[in-house]
């Protein structure tokens, strides 16, 4: 963001795990290092969100504690993104080795693997094989970019050594993308690894003739930090990045019972009145009551809408978007209201449309409680295609029982 900040690392105690504290928000309020509090809301960067406290970049500072072994720590922080530093973890392996790591006394928390877990999309692969120490294996491959294969064995040694002082990179374009966005605003050749575009070539003298390849490793371990256990596997990435990476977690943590199993359609139908063709909500994968909801539409090319909403060209109508987000928004406010309760819109504020849903996406659908009061509820939710915002919009929504004269 390009605003100083202040993070100041602080002991914790067995079995307190990893947590985020915004010094810079009433109440102090603090975010777990955990599955169920990753967020996707800022492209190519990791987050976690809990209630009121949400924190940005985490990946660099969760890498160099999952290298180092620390599996308990305070972190307070006063704005919502961790500083950048030189675009690597190595000042925040610097600063934990300075401070002292002090033994517990308690056993590890760790998830160990009776069998392969896979994930595949495309070029895109990610699978952990069974081991007695957690290993990774990288093979980055970018159109634009030589081709990079690492692997290491995770030890506070080779972490520190070999991956920790690797930096972040990307192309003058990407950089450029991310600043119109309104991120990344701090970056500079000081800490970001700037790559020419005609060329390919680095724009400073790199640390490693691999350094590439490095990094998406520091991320990588970074991300996997985010299951609150030491992972004991050999895990093999095939062109990984943190929105995949986020997504491999996920189903690690759901494959080794550490997030609760999603809530199917058959049970989205018993609490919302819709019905083909207008259910707008395939899955609910995570819920706060009266606090949050994500959920997904598997967006596919023989919905009805196709047939007649620029049929040459088929795209999601804007209008469907808002009406999915108000589904997941009604689930959350009915979840528990009891048999017969209905939401209806009440009111539409602020939306906006980013970027076209075409058949074959995946819509994830995140909402938020922003006001409860008595049968009314004020949300903010966005939904999300591939890590990129395609549309957000707040509402309002009334709860009312069967039978009530009202406009849905």
């Amino acid at each position: 963001m390009g605003r100083p900040v202040t993070l100041r690392l602080k002991p914790a105690g067995p079995d307190e795990g990893v947590v985020f504290v915004r010094t810079d928000l009433e109440g102090q309020p603090s975010v777990r290092l955990a599955p169920e509090n990753i967020s996707i809301e800022i492209p190519h960067s990791t987050c976690l969100k809990e209630g009121k406290a949400r924190v940005v970049g985490v990946e660099h500072l969760v890498s160099a504690l999952v290298g180092l072994g620390v599996d308990n720590v305070r972190a307070e922080i006063d704005s919502e993104e961790l500083p950048i530093c030189d675009g690597s973890a190595l000042p925040f392996v610097q600063a934990i080795k300075n401070a002292g790591i002090k033994e517990l006394g308690r056993p590890k928390k760790e998830i160990a693997l009776d069998r392969p877990i896979y994930l595949s999309n495309g070029e895109r692969q990610l699978i952990a094989l069974p081991s007695d120490s957690f290993e990774v294996t990288f093979v980055f491959d970018h159109p634009k970019l030589p081709q990079q294969v690492a692997a290491f064995k995770i030890t506070p040694e080779v972490f520190e050594k070999e991956i920790a002082p690797a930096r972040t990179f990307c192309l003058e374009s990407e950089a450029e993308e991310l600043k119109s966005q309104g991120f990344g605003s701090g970056g500079s050749e000081e800490n970001v690894v700037l790559i020419a575009d005609g060329t390919g070539e680095p724009k400073v003298e790199l640390r490693f003739p691999d350094e590439f390849v490095r990094h998406k490793i520091l991320d990588l371990v970074g991300d996997i930090g985010l299951l609150g256990y030491r992972l004991k596997a050999h895990v093999v990435a095939i062109r990984s990045g943190h929105e995949f990476n986020v997504e491999f977690v996920k189903k690690l943590a759901f494959e080794r019972g550490k997030l609760p199993k999603p809530i199917e359609a058959a049970q989205i139908y018993q609490v919302l009145p819709h019905r083909f063709p207008f259910m707008m909500v395939d899955r609910v994968l995570a819920i706060e009551p009266e606090k949050r909801i994500v959920a997904l539409k598997n967006v596919t090319f023989n919905e009805e809408f196709f047939q007649g909403h620029f049929p040459d060209h088929p795209v999601m109508p804007a209008v469907l978007q808002v009406e999915a987000l108000a589904q997941a928004g009604g689930y959350l406010m009915m979840h528990g209201a009891g048999k017969g309760a209905i939401g209806y819109f009440a009111a539409i504020d602020n939306a906006k449309f980013r970027r076209p849903v075409l058949p074959g996406d995946q819509l994830i659908l995140e909402v938020e409680v922003v006001r409860l009061r008595g049968r009314f509820g004020k949300l903010r939710g966005v939904a999300w295609v591939d890590g990129e915002v395609a549309a957000e919009a707040e509402f309002t929504i009334t709860l009312a029982s069967e039978g009530d004269d009202r406009n849905g």
